[in-house]
């Protein structure tokens, strides 16, 4: 069976009881408004197609973007660590944590031996 550009049950035989040239030019504007409509839609179907294709395009760029952003941000933040380190370490190289931890165990756990 042949493909048709449009639905077979829509289809009108051709060889009806009416056999007038007026039947027949009827029966033809019917299936020519009926295959206009049917390619309208298809066209139609194409172009929503075409922009939800461009929409997801444009979605993965967006997040590409984005992803690469957050991990050139990531990488400059990771670079800085180790200079924030050393901004915060107190003399002789020990660090805050270090000096907090110092101060607590010299203040308030006093051990009498």
């Amino acid at each position: 069976m042949p493909v048709l550009p449009f639905p077979p049950c829509v289809v009108v035989s051709v060889e009806s009881t009416n056999n007038s040239l007026a039947a027949l030019e009827q029966r033809v504007a019917r299936a020519s408004s009926l295959m206009h409509r049917v390619m309208e839609e298809r066209a139609e179907q194409e172009r929503w197609r075409r922009e939800m294709n461009r929409r997801e395009r444009e979605i993965r760029a967006q997040r590409a973007r984005e992803r690469m952003q957050r991990e050139t941000r990531e990488m400059v933040e990771a670079n800085e660590w180790p200079q924030q380190q050393r901004a915060i370490t107190g003399p002789g190289g020990t660090s805050l944590h270090q000096m907090v931890n110092s101060f607590h165990f010299s203040t308030f756990c006093k051990v009498n031996f």
